[in-house]
């Protein structure tokens, strides 16, 4: 598995882990990217998404 490939596989374990519906995954995708999919996302994208799972607890 490639390193992006790894990337979105964090990002939909934390959507689950933090009991994210999918409307709130894709507001939260959109306000901190502007995108409102993960596969759309640049490297830079995911880890301020991931960051902003951390913070919420994950």
């Amino acid at each position: 598995m490639n390193r992006r490939n790894q990337q979105l596989s964090k990002i939909h374990i934390a959507k689950k882990d933090l009991g994210l519906d999918d409307d709130t995954y894709r507001a939260l995708l959109s306000r901190i990217t502007g995108q409102s999919s993960a596969k759309d996302l640049s490297p830079l994208q995911v880890a301020k998404v991931l960051q902003e799972f951390e913070r919420l607890g994950w």
